[in-house]
């Protein structure tokens, strides 16, 4: 089902900005994969159970109205995929927040079987006066299954591990600079020290959690929509 949702979003983005940049009269940019990267980002910041047809009008939206409209690559003021994201959450909250458990599958039907994610459990963790002692009686997943992405969440924020093995990739064919990822993970997590009383628990479940290293890898480094000094940065 990931891999269904992935290629649907990915072909939909292709297909979307071939007919956009037809009848805009422009010249063919699907050459430069620029779609393809934004398929893959909007799928991963999608759920499994997505319904296809939703998935489309993501595309249809990163696509035509947050790419095209503005120009295209280079020239869009705001990330393709986030703004596909941002239209989905608004219209269907419902089927974006319908995360499968893990391996839920072994005992009933996929489709049947949906849980809280991490991110939302916080939020009674954060009420309580013992932040570790809330933590450890939340019934959150073990930091270990966070960081090999034993939880429940989007298609590509559940496993740190990949998410920081792409970073290193990137870091390596000098495609992003670690500047900005590092600054972004790092002012969230003194914020998040300082919300949880001085919790190393609570902060690495805040981390970890979420779509915070989906965002500061992949999405906050856009060389469009990303500061171009250093100070900047």
């Amino acid at each position: 089902r990931s891999l269904l949702v992935t290629a649907v979003s990915v072909l939909s983005c292709v297909l979307f900005e071939y007919i956009a940049r037809k009848v805009m009269k422009r010249d063919n940019t699907i050459g430069d994969l620029s779609a393809v990267v934004t398929g893959i980002l909007l799928a991963f910041n999608l759920p499994s159970t997505m319904p296809i047809w939703m998935v489309i009008i993501g595309d249809a939206v990163a696509i035509i109205v947050a790419k095209q409209f503005f120009g295209g690559i280079g020239q869009n003021f705001v990330n393709p995929a986030l703004a596909g994201r941002i239209v989905l959450m608004t219209s269907f909250a419902n089927a974006m927040s319908d995360y499968p458990a893990p391996f839920a599958w072994r005992n009933a039907a996929v489709d049947a079987v949906t849980s809280a994610t991490p991110l939302s459990q916080m939020t009674s963790v954060y009420k309580a006066g013992d932040i570790d002692a809330a933590v450890n009686a939340a019934g959150l997943p073990t930091l270990t299954n966070m960081f090999f992405g034993v939880r429940e969440g989007c298609l590509g924020e559940t496993c740190a591990v990949a998410l920081l093995l792409g970073f290193i990739y990137l870091l390596i064919r000098k495609v992003i600079s670690p500047v900005i990822p590092l600054c972004f993970v790092g002012t969230v997590a003194v914020i998040m020290l300082i919300a949880g009383k001085g919790s190393l628990t609570f902060t690495a479940y805040q981390l970890l959690s979420g779509g915070l290293l989906l965002g500061a890898v992949f999405m906050a480094t856009d060389y469009s929509t990303s500061p171009i000094s250093a100070k900047g940065k």
